[in-house]
């Protein structure tokens, strides 16, 4: 949980960095994601990290991946097979994130895996939606 939560925050002070604070609390308009990073955990479930604020590019978004230690993608994340979704707005349109979480090769699904994905959204300061 530390590695997650130290992933969270980096991303987060990352996303902060970037510009200054605009006070809009919309989530996620039609933009499209800059790219997509797959992190894997061993609590049974992965996660995948869409970069969806403007102000995010293709660097930055596969900087923040690669110091996280993710799988860089091109595409968004899939949204097949997702157990939960976490909305995490940081700043608007311009500096905003969503988590997909599914279950871990190995794992399987029940309530002991959706309360962790909880728990990992709420510690990113998201909105959580099991699906």
């Amino acid at each position: 949980m530390k590695t997650h939560f130290f992933r969270i925050a980096s991303a987060a002070a990352l996303a902060l960095t970037l510009s200054s604070c605009d006070g809009s609390n919309d989530v996620f308009s039609t933009h499209q994601a800059t790219g997509s990073c797959l992190f894997t955990t061993t609590d049974g479930y992965d996660y995948c990290e869409d970069f969806l604020g403007t102000e995010y590019n293709q660097s930055i978004a596969q900087n923040t991946c690669r110091t996280g230690n993710g799988t860089w993608s091109l595409d968004a994340c899939p949204a097949q097979g997702a157990i939960a979704v976490c909305a995490v707005p940081l700043g608007g349109e311009t500096r905003n994130f969503q988590y997909t979480y599914s279950v871990a090769s190995g794992g399987s699904a029940g309530a002991d895996l959706t309360l962790k994905t909880e728990t990992h959204c709420g510690l990113a300061g998201g909105t959580f939606t099991a699906r």
